[in-house]
């Protein structure tokens, strides 16, 4: 008895939450009587399960629809969080059905045996959530699966839901990789950021969660890296420096699933694409992503990056030697948007670069490596007014002071003559070039 009841209240819900029209069209009347209905709802299913008799109970997996659509609406429109009440009471309801199905974790539940009476008959209630998703996003009368996501949109989040709750091995084999991938990426190309983090969070779960050979099979790991990488998602300049960052990291995630012919292709691309980026972007934040993520390829690539020496020697200059952010700015400015930040970034993958490269870097491209160091020695000192790096004007300069140590200890380990040839010289113009030089520091 308790089991119809739940599943009539739960299908009720979901029956009321199909849209005739994009949700982003609708006005915030309709979201906040939708809000009190989920609120209503709750506090109904609450009362039935605190006055069940049936311990253990096997809930219909409608309920658990309900429950991971607003939870994870959080994450997409937030159209149902409108109210704080909501997201409360549906945690709440959450930890009372554990409670009564005896299961110690959300994913405990989901694997176990659905109810007899439950369609469609699966081996987990898991299996039966999937199919029920995606048998309601593709009823939607529309001409394309983009649209449907937006008229289902308790759907799709009650899918989001899942993906976060599941884990390896029950992600292993093709029902949910087959679902889930082409999903995640939908997702990716919706117009909306937050609901774009959310594919690209889904697809960098799947890296962990499926097989490698499941991501493999059909190419479809290189797939989802290749529609990532021309379409070019999180590059505008309009987009956030953390959705830029999550593109990479999902990217990178994926390339380390390849075989490893493909693998190195693959890094030889997106090392390129951060090359030109690098050298393009004018917001500092965004910058700070694309160091970070050159590096991580520096280190993974090792004598691989030699091949595009030239080219980061030239977004080494470029950074190095830009515009600097005028004084009075630099106090209302994220760490990440300060110079000494981007400094120290740059001049960490430039050791990086040393360090794995130098081995087969020809000798032509050393005028390329020293001369915008010796530049930007100059540049700094020259603007600071008592001709030091004083931590009033640089309040972080040691961090890229320590790099720039570092970078012209390891070039003299390398090639001693380049200290007598070349940088011995040079501290004749840049007199301030001694205190990073090995045999001049005090």
């Amino acid at each position: 008895m308790t089991w119809e009841r739940l599943l009539s209240s739960a299908q009720s819900i979901l029956d009321e939450s199909i849209l005739k029209e994009d949700e982003e069209t609708l006005n915030s009347q309709f979201w906040d009587a939708k809000c009190a209905l989920c609120v209503k709802t709750c506090g109904d299913i609450r009362q039935l399960l605190e006055h069940s008799d049936e311990i253990p109970l096997i809930p219909p997996v409608q309920l658990l629809m309900f429950i991971g659509a607003v939870l994870s609406n959080q994450n997409t429109s937030c159209k149902l969080h409108r109210l704080d009440q909501l997201k409360r009471d549906c945690e709440s309801l959450l930890t009372t059905l554990l409670k009564c199905c005896a299961c110690p974790t959300t994913r405990s539940l989901l694997l176990s045996t659905p109810h007899s009476s439950s369609l469609p008959h699966t081996e987990t209630i898991a299996q039966q959530f999937l199919r029920l998703c995606v048998a309601q996003i593709a009823r939607a009368p529309t001409q394309s699966q983009d649209e449907a996501l937006s008229l289902r949109p308790f759907f799709r989040d009650a899918l989001l839901w899942l993906a976060e709750q599941l884990d390896y091995p029950e992600m292993a084999g093709d029902e949910y990789l087959g679902v889930l991938q082409p999903f995640g990426l939908r997702l990716c190309g919706d117009y909306r950021p937050a609901i774009q983090m959310a594919g690209l969070k889904l697809l960098r779960g799947l890296t962990d969660k499926a097989r490698i050979a499941d991501w493999r099979q059909s190419n479809r790991a290189e797939a989802v890296i290749s529609q990532l990488f021309e379409h070019r998602l999180g590059c505008n300049p309009g987009s956030s420096e953390q959705l830029l960052q999550a593109v990479y990291e999902t990217m990178i995630a994926l390339i380390q699933l390849l075989e490893s012919y493909k693998t190195r292709s693959w890094y030889n691309k997106i090392a390129s694409r951060l090359l030109c980026d690098i050298v393009m972007e004018g917001k500092k934040t965004r910058l700070a992503v694309l160091l970070r993520q050159l590096s991580l390829v520096i280190d993974t690539m090792k004598t691989d990056f030699v091949g595009h020496s030239r080219r980061f020697l030239h977004a080494v200059s470029v950074v190095l030697l830009g515009p600097q952010t005028p004084g009075y700015m630099k106090k209302s400015l994220p760490k990440d948007a300060q110079d000494e930040t981007i400094y120290a970034l740059i001049l960490q993958c430039l050791s990086q670069f040393i360090r794995s490269g130098w081995p087969v870097l020809s000798s032509p491209i050393l005028p390329s490596l020293i001369a915008p160091l010796v530049a930007f020695v100059d540049l700094m000192h020259s603007s600071s007014p008592d001709d030091t790096l004083s931590e009033q004007t640089y309040p972080e300069s040691s961090g890229y002071a320590d790099y720039l140590v570092e970078i012209f200890t390891a070039l003299v380990d390398l090639e001693p003559r380049i200290l007598s040839d070349i940088l011995i010289p040079a501290c004749y113009t840049v007199p301030s070039l001694k205190r990073y030089l090995p045999d001049f520091r005090e």
